[in-house]
């Protein structure tokens, strides 16, 4: 019995002991490490020469940090050993006997089992599961779907090929949210997808875009799950991975790469012809409405809509209703100096959150999100001057705003015009107007939940006034289209 028990006390000291000289987070150091080098080989903002350099320094790294793990680890060892001595030389139990427990099966699985519901009860009441809660192997998944386009073609082709027989049916219509970002597209889109009849990309679709049937058996459906989160724009929005998201910049940016600049993104017009990206998207959409569908019988043969919410499609507007005539783009519609000011509060939130986080920097990179941050890229309007005004300055997101809504005016046409403010004053009567308007059946839930008012102070605003009179002309013309 005694030697039961100087055995379990051995254990604890031992796990006390790897916990103060961090041996776990040498562990984590290094696989950060070699995370970061298995990056460089896919930076393609970086030249061969650079990668080599850098990638020198990372081995060097990596292997300090393994030496210093075996360093401490064997430190750790002979203090373990200078203790059964002890034991022994006071003959209170002979090593040779304290030896065989430890290393007895019986002995390892008992104190294996007890450690690990230990530790799983203490991991439940301390961590917090969030979807801002990445681990080095969610990382490590990331950066390796988003290694190159060459990989998500292939698990696009994967897919397709697996499941071909099963994309079915044309009874289904788009419907395209998009507009300057921080414009009410996120709430409009959490709305529209209240309706049974609506598909969209969910957080859950993350990182393997295009492949969503096989990512969502592979990763487990819906046993996977995360605690709803404020999300980083701090705007009100609660997200878990049943949240609709806008994902799917990264087909635009599979087949355009050329378009996106270190600085700014090429405009895609109705000029450009791509009959493989015409199949590429529509058998994505299949995919998607598959997806949220598939529990469903001939679900194929009801009438079926996709929602696709992407704030850079608002350049787009002719070439989308190129491919597909029938589909609906609705453009929310904002007052222009809230809306920058709303702009430039993101553009320093997210340049803040993405200087300590370069995770964040590179996961909002590799969907395509540019609106603001530190990857900010703004779209090659050519009336829109990059030197007029710095970042950090509402006149450059003024500015923005008026080259980006001058370019959908001149598609008014095509587009379903809402305002923000009406969808805030009176959300339940302007939802049942654009429910009416592209076909679907309003729900009777209350829409209030989902638009907020604004808590702009814009009392101390110091802005361009020609700027903001040029702004609130345009606005005046699109306000008098809307449908809400």
């Amino acid at each position: 019995m005694t030697n039961l028990i100087i055995a379990t006390f051995l254990s604890i000291l031992f796990l006390y002991g790897l916990n103060k000289i961090s041996l776990t987070n040498i562990l984590k150091d290094i696989g950060n490490e070699v995370l970061q080098c298995f990056q460089l080989l896919f930076d393609k903002s970086s030249s061969d020469l650079q990668k080599e350099k850098n990638l020198r320094k990372g081995s060097k790294k990596i292997l300090i940090k393994v030496l210093e793990f075996f360093f401490k680890l064997i430190l750790l060892l002979l203090f373990f050993i200078i203790f059964i001595f002890i034991f022994d030389n006071f003959n209170i139990v002979s090593k040779e006997l304290l030896i065989k427990t430890l290393f007895s099966t019986e002995y390892l699985i008992t104190i294996s089992i007890i450690f690990f519901i230990l530790a799983i009860r203490v991991k439940k009441n301390n961590k917090k599961k969030g979807l801002d809660n990445f681990s080095l192997g969610d990382k490590f998944i990331h950066y390796f779907a988003f290694s190159s386009p060459i990989v998500l073609k292939f698990f696009y082709y994967l897919e397709e090929f697996l499941i071909k027989d099963k994309l079915k049916g044309n009874n289904y219509k788009i419907i395209f949210i998009t507009t300057l970002a921080r414009g009410g597209s996120t709430a409009l889109l959490n709305s529209i997808n209240t309706s049974n009849a609506v598909s969209c990309h969910t957080y859950r679709d993350m990182p393997f875009i295009t492949m969503p049937n096989l990512w969502y058996f592979i990763s487990g459906g819906k046993k996977r799950s995360v605690e709803k989160i404020s999300r980083a724009h701090a705007d009100g929005h609660k997200i878990d991975l049943d949240s609709p998201e806008a994902l799917e910049e990264v087909i635009w940016k599979i087949f355009w790469p050329e378009k996106y600049n270190t600085s700014k993104i090429d405009i895609i017009n109705e000029n450009f012809q791509n009959k493989n990206f015409k199949r590429f998207f529509t058998n994505h959409v299949k995919k998607i409405i598959q997806l949220k569908n598939k529990n469903i019988k001939n679900y194929f043969k009801k009438n079926l809509y996709y929602c696709s919410k992407n704030n850079n499609n608002f350049t787009r507007i002719k070439y989308l209703k190129n491919l597909y005539p029938d589909s609906f783009i609705i453009i929310p519609i904002r007052e222009p100096l809230g809306h920058a000011n709303s702009l430039l509060k993101q553009h320093k939130n997210f340049s803040y959150i993405q200087t300590k986080n370069k995770f964040i920097l590179d996961y909002m990179t590799d969907i395509g999100h540019y609106e603001f941050g530190l990857n900010h890229r703004p779209f090659n309007f050519n009336k829109f001057n990059l030197n007029n005004y710095d970042k950090n300055s509402i006149n450059y997101w003024l500015e923005y705003w008026i080259c980006s809504y001058s370019h959908i005016f001149e598609n008014y046409d095509k587009c379903i015009f809402v305002s923000l403010e009406d969808l805030v004053k009176s959300p339940n009567s302007s939802m049942k107007i654009i429910f009416k308007k592209i076909g679907l059946e309003k729900s009777d839930l209350d829409f209030s939940n989902f638009f907020k008012k604004s808590k702009n102070d814009l009392t101390m605003v110091d802005f361009d006034k020609d700027l903001y009179d040029q702004a609130s002309k345009i606005y005046s013309k699109m306000i008098q289209l809307k449908i809400t």
